[in-house]
């Protein structure tokens, strides 16, 4: 049995060997329908991240479809800032799992707890959580719930906050049907202060939906907070803009590219978010420039 090293109280019993291949050695985090585990894959000995969704999750139509949903679409996508998944099934005791690339660092949340980045370090994450998001898009697939949270920063060599994303659990299938921002019993999908005004309409979410998302997560890493959620259902890109703290010492070209990314309507909005992307930086670059 282990105990908590802070009030000695008895912790969980780890699950051991899941399906046969995959020695679960510690918890890494949980939520309301399931526990990640760092494990080893055995035979090949690969550390790697166990997703697990608790059996009585799996007897939840919702949760299950989302579960299934976020294998197919992660395991379709491969580059380097996005979390490889390479292996899904069911466990002895009819919990669900999901086998994904093990990445050893921290969440962009994590980090914005410190308040706000120089920016250059933000145009660099955005750039990096675009490049990802665009091989999605390439592929139809919206993420849906893009957030500090789901990025998650490493080091790769010797390139520090290299991104990668993770959680396509509510990713959707451009022009699917078979996937609502509503579950059946009421619960919408995604975060809210991190969600585009369609989402909140409940209208057709493609990639232009991902774009606003990761352009109020610009303006969170430069000012430290994100507008209120549903407000930007009524304003325009530029009015969403100035309700944060600190645009006024921003650049007129860089409130330009986000108040363009953050229009209600995705017409509005950049054709694709590597297009934002790419403008974002060089703003930025005129900003701050890279150091000689």
């Amino acid at each position: 049995m282990q105990f908590c090293p802070r009030d000695g109280t008895a912790l969980p019993a780890l699950p051991g060997l899941i399906a046969g291949k995959y020695e679960v050695v510690r918890e890494l985090g949980s939520g309301g329908m399931g526990v990640v585990y760092l494990a080893n894959q055995a035979a090949i000995e690969r550390r790697c991240a166990l997703k697990m969704l608790r059996p009585d999750a799996v007897a939840d139509p919702d949760a299950l479809a989302r579960f299934h949903r976020e294998a197919r679409a992660a395991s379709r996508i491969s580059h380097p800032n996005v979390v490889g998944v390479f292996d899904f099934g069911q466990a002895e005791d009819g919990s669900a799992y999901l086998a994904m690339e093990y990445v050893d660092g921290v969440t962009l949340a994590e980090v914005l707890r410190a308040g706000p980045l120089p920016p250059r370090r933000a145009a660099r994450i955005a750039w990096q959580v675009a490049n990802g998001l665009a091989v999605a898009h390439e592929l139809g697939i919206v993420h849906r719930d893009l957030k500090p949270g789901n990025i998650m920063l490493t080091t790769y060599r010797s390139w520090t906050d290299f991104v990668k994303v993770v959680d396509f659990g509510i990713a959707k299938p451009v022009g699917s049907a078979a996937t609502s921002t509503v579950t059946s019993t009421g619960l919408r999908v995604g975060t809210p202060a991190y969600m585009s005004p369609e989402q909140w309409i409940d209208g057709d979410v493609d990639p232009r939906s991902d774009q606003f998302t990761l352009a109020l997560i610009v303006v969170e890493m430069l000012s430290g907070r994100t507008p209120p959620p549903q407000p930007s259902l009524m304003m325009d890109g530029t009015t969403l803009i100035e309700s944060v703290p600190k645009p006024a010492a921003w650049p007129e070209a860089v409130k330009q590219v986000l108040a363009r990314a953050l229009q209600r309507l995705p017409d509005d909005r950049y054709g694709a978010v590597s297009e934002f992307a790419r403008e974002l930086v060089a703003a930025v670059n005129a900003w701050e420039p890279p150091a000689p």
